[in-house]
């Protein structure tokens, strides 16, 4: 690396200070040393989706009933499913989230709703069976058809807070072909705005190593993930060697431009070489137990944010239906 000009026209020992401030700030914001520690809790939540529920073998409604009266979640992340709603071109079946909503309204609580294309849960991009054919240009009016039946349905819904917009859309992950890019984002963002001005939107990103900024200023809110351990099949389990402040330090940069930056996918279930859904009670348990969950939530609450949304809520019910509700029990406390 050629070392810029004028640092090697200082002294020697201006030179040592700037590389020891410079390692200094990489310990600060990569490792375990936060800029501060807020004073306050933030405002917890779940994701939920039906099919999530349905392939652990739950009865969905079930699961969504007791995290809401037995647990006592209200805020939630929700999600309209392009699959599901729209299963055949121009017709829409609106029951399940219709369901979530009227539920969720009924005890006085609120949703982030998430639309378009890509959104959360694999495959990530639910594509309707009849769009397999779609070109680029049709692909994206379909998508924006669709995202206009659903503000068109939801946007004075007592529950709606917040409208999600695609979700992670510059982040590599999932099974999405002829992915649109952001161009097309800030269209699908203009037409909600444009049919809903008076509810924020959010966009989102990876958590730990995208940059955020870039895709951040496209929306009033961030949403990001922050997953403390991943998998994957050539290196096996990696730890995360970063603290509270590498989050802080790419919010405040966003905070600069009158963004919020919220976490929305809190690492609250199993990650391994097996779907969760594959899992024995014993397999997850060994590799999320609640200690390390509760951790990862204290984790969370030391980076700072107003929100933060847990991703994993329908295992620890399927957990609970097959005898062991410690992770059950604990979140009781937490909500």
């Amino acid at each position: 690396m050629r070392i810029p000009g004028f640092i090697r026209s200082q002294p020697l020992a201006v030179r040592l200070a700037i590389g020891i401030g410079a390692l200094g700030l990489v310990a600060l914001f990569f490792l375990n040393f936060p800029t501060f520690r807020p004073a306050f809790q933030p405002l917890f939540g779940v994701t939920f989706t039906p099919g999530q529920a349905e392939s652990f073998g739950l009865d969905w409604k079930e699961t969504y009933t007791a995290l809401l009266d037995d647990l006592g979640v209200r805020h939630f992340r929700l999600v309209a499913y392009w699959d599901a709603i729209e299963s055949a071109r121009g017709k829409y079946f609106f029951d399940d989230l219709d369901y979530q909503l009227d539920e969720l309204a009924k005890r006085n609580g609120k949703a982030v709703l998430a639309v378009g294309r890509k959104v959360p849960r694999w495959p990530e991009c639910h594509d309707p069976s009849w769009l397999s054919a779609a070109s680029s240009h049709d692909l994206e009016s379909d998508i924006q058809n669709f995202v206009t039946a659903l503000m068109e349905r939801y946007r004075s819904h007592p529950a709606v807070e917040i409208w999600q917009v695609e979700n992670e859309v510059t982040f590599p992950f999932g099974i999405c072909p002829n992915m649109l890019g952001l161009d097309a984002l800030s269209r699908e963002i203009k037409l909600v705005r444009a049919l809903d001005p008076s509810h924020p939107i959010m966009v989102t990103d990876g958590g730990e190593w995208s940059a955020w900024l870039p895709i951040g200023l496209y929306g009033d809110v961030l949403g990001v993930s922050l997953y403390r351990e991943a998998y994957n099949n050539l290196f096996g389990h990696i730890s995360f060697p970063v603290g509270p402040g590498w989050y802080q330090l790419r919010a405040a940069v966003l905070g600069a431009f009158g963004k919020e930056t919220t976490i929305t996918e809190l690492q609250a279930e199993p990650w391994g070489k097996k779907a969760v859904q594959e899992m024995t009670v014993q397999e997850g348990l060994t590799l999320m137990p609640p200690e390390k969950l509760k951790k990862n939530i204290e984790f969370s609450t030391s980076v700072g944010f107003s929100r933060v949304t847990l991703w994993g809520a329908e295992w620890w019910y399927w957990l609970k239906t097959k005898g062991d509700d410690r992770i059950w029990e604990m979140m009781k406390q937490l909500f």
